[in-house]
């Protein structure tokens, strides 16, 4: 808007010039009417009581004016403290959600005094929401909301400091919308550096594994503060690094305000145990699921955590139980694959620290031998929390913990005695009887009375709500003096039922189911839950995991060897003189490529899961020579040329028959002449 001539009359201010006085009045009257600084001078200028003064004088005027009062103009300078912090002496102002300077031209020739009001350099003012340390790598974060000037919506962006040192960093990081541009200098960058880096926002603990931290349970939905639910939001937050637990967590934390109905959680406890008939076989993967959340402790006390397989034939429920006990703890309920990369595995297994990680799909069978050889490396580094590094685009280095408990499925079992020893394996058998039970779980029909009903299913949101409050909150059953009141109470089972040999990791495994199913009583008695499952369900479970303990009960992979050998010798699929030769003493002489050949065709071909062969016939070469060393081993000489059958490797069948468990002795040697 142009103001008119007269329409000003001079305030008569006290100790102020006529001159200055129409200036300040032009510069008021266009503050109080809207109008823009360029036309407060030509206001100033246009005035007929100053015709009398020649142009420099006026321009002198106006531009003293100016830059005294220019920091206290809010017309010019809209939400000038929003986005600045008060006190900050910058040269950068705000107007219209966007960052600029105010310049003045001494030089226009055209109009004394001119004034180019406001130069933009951004197209959008930025909100620091946090200022974020890195717990892993120790770097400080800040998380801000940039605000475009278009109209477009905000979105968050999570940066380094270093995004300001140079221009087109920062547009690579932070310029990454739709209108979002920057086209200022450095030295504007640099004064951004110091409105972003003093604004008021709080200094939180950063952390790039889901789990607790501190106390409290970290998520990628927000943090939870046990029965007080997020009070704790402001001194910690999650990082996403791209883990695939982001897509997986599905409870809404920050979104919601911590109330749940206590008939909704005890009908999932009651359920889940309901669902499933095989108790002895259901109740260790149960019970160790449950131990898992307070992970972080056990690792404390102990220094190792088993991880689990759960083996069974197609259609026994693997799947569905597991789906079930992921959606308790606020995951969506599916898995990753075993078949995964490396880096996947990795990544799968460093993103939490306590919500167990699932892998479905193990079944070596289908898998090529470097991927079994690579998971079963990855699965005894995660049992000591050990780290994998790798590499990344900028030449950089990325160090991975496994922190994850974590849980395997699949019609095969892992086998091998270290493999063995790390693990908390169980097969389930298909439930009878449970068809309510489950459709009332996870939704879908059962018949009852003659009678079809169908089920929406129980409500999971509200137990891993309950849940992780109550986890957080630290009942006394997850505390060090239960850990060993449970270890206790494994101990007496395994003297009960005479189980020898069960020590380290194995008892770990142990505690853990026994420790998760005290917590998982104790949590559904504080919901009232009527749980068909009780301590002699875990006396039960205890001694069927415990008896495939102990070092009796381990099978190495050169007796696995030798027993299928004899097995396959008998059934006609290994050739006489051709594959092996029996020597009249009763020495056994393999040709062993050729039996490895034959026995990992036969495993293949009749899927059995109940064998995990090694990947090359060397391994069993050098255990036989290690063997040979033993002068009470089965393994009679080392490598042995035979004219018949070429080079091959010597066992005793009848050290063997007395040495290894499913060994058929008659299979090369006539029941005559048996010792």
């Amino acid at each position: 808007m142009i103001i008119e001539r007269g329409e000003l009359r001079p305030s008569h201010r006290d100790g102020v010039s006529d001159l200055e006085q129409w200036a300040n009045d032009a510069k008021d009257y266009a503050e109080e009417h809207g109008a823009s600084l360029d036309e407060a001078r030509e206001m100033f200028v246009s005035v007929d009581a100053v015709d009398s003064y020649d142009d420099d004088e006026l321009a002198d005027t106006w531009t003293d004016l100016i830059e005294s009062e220019k920091d206290n103009m809010s017309w010019l300078n809209a939400s000038y403290t929003d986005y600045i912090p008060d006190g900050l002496d910058t040269d950068l102002r705000v107007r219209d959600n966007t960052y600029g300077v105010i310049e003045i031209d001494y030089d226009n020739d055209e109009l004394p005094g001119g004034i180019k009001e406001f130069e933009p350099v951004t197209s959008f003012v930025l909100d620091v929401q946090e200022f974020v340390e890195n717990t892993q790598s120790g770097e400080l974060e800040i998380r801000m909301e940039v605000i475009p000037d278009s109209g477009e919506e905000s979105f968050s962006v999570t940066v380094s400091p270093r995004v300001f040192n140079d221009p087109r960093s920062f547009r690579e990081e932070v310029c990454i919308g739709l209108t979002t541009t920057f086209s200022g200098t450095p030295d504007d960058l640099n004064e951004l550096r110091q409105v972003v880096g003093q604004q008021a926002a709080e200094h939180v603990q950063g952390h790039t594994t889901v789990g607790l931290h501190d106390g409290v349970m970290v998520t990628p939905e927000g943090v939870i503060g046990g029965s007080c639910w997020t009070d704790f939001r402001n001194s910690h937050t999650y990082l996403d690094t791209g883990q695939n637990i982001n897509d997986k967590w599905a409870l809404d934390v920050d979104g919601s305000d911590g109330e749940f109905d206590f008939h909704n959680v005890a009908e999932v406890l009651e359920l889940i145990v309901e669902s499933r008939s095989d108790t002895e076989r259901f109740v260790p993967a149960l019970g160790w699921w449950m131990a898992s959340l307070v992970a972080p402790s056990i690792r404390a006390w102990e220094g190792e955590l088993p991880s689990v397989m759960v083996s069974g034939d197609t259609g026994v429920g693997k799947s569905s139980f597991l789906q079930t006990l992921s959606k308790l703890t606020g995951l969506n309920g599916s898995p990753g694959s075993a078949k995964d990369t490396s880096f996947a595995l990795i990544k799968g297994m460093a993103s939490t620290n306590n919500v167990p990680v699932w892998f479905d799909e193990y079944k070596p069978s289908d898998m090529r031998a470097y991927q079994v050889d690579n998971l079963q490396d990855l699965l005894k580094k995660n049992t000591r929390c050990g780290g994998e590094t790798r590499g990344n685009a900028d030449q950089t280095t990325t160090n991975y913990r496994l922190t994850a408990p974590v849980i395997f499925s699949g019609e095969q079992s892992i086998q091998g005695s270290a493999e063995e020893r790390r693990m908390i394996r169980t097969q389930l058998t298909k439930p009878e009887g449970t068809n309510k039970a489950y459709a009332r779980l996870l939704g879908g029909s059962y018949t009852e009375h003659g009678q079809v009903t169908y089920s929406d299913g129980a409500d999971f949101e509200d137990a891993a709500t309950a849940l992780w409050q109550w986890i957080v909150d630290n009942p006394p059953c997850t505390t060090n003096e239960a850990w060993q009141d449970a270890q206790s109470a494994v101990y007496t089972v395994l003297e009960e039922h005479n189980i020898a040999g069960v020590d380290d990791l194995e008892l770990t495994a142990l505690t853990m189911i026994q420790f998760g199913m005290n917590m998982y009583f104790k949590l559904g008695a504080k919901f009232n839950a009527d749980l068909c499952v009780g301590e002699n369900d875990v006396e039960d479970a205890l001694v069927y995991i415990g008896s495939k303990m102990g070092q009796e009960s381990r099978t190495s992979h050169l007796d696995e060897f030798v027993s299928l050998t004899s097995t396959l010798v008998r059934k006609g699929r290994l050739v006489e003189d051709e594959e092996y030769r029996v020597m009249d003493s009763g020495e056994v002489r393999l040709r062993i490529d050729d039996v490895h050949h034959e026995l990992s065709r036969y495993v293949k071909d009749y899927d059995l899961d109940s064998y995990d062969l090694l990947n090359s016939p060397r391994d069993y070469k050098n255990r036989l020579r290690d063997a040979f060393d033993d002068d009470d081993h089965y393994a009679t000489q080392k490598a042995t040329p035979d004219h018949v059958i070429g080079n091959s490797y010597c066992f005793d069948a009848h050290d063997a028959a007395d040495q290894v468990d499913g060994f058929e002795l008659g299979a090369f040697v006539e029941e005559s002449d048996w010792d």
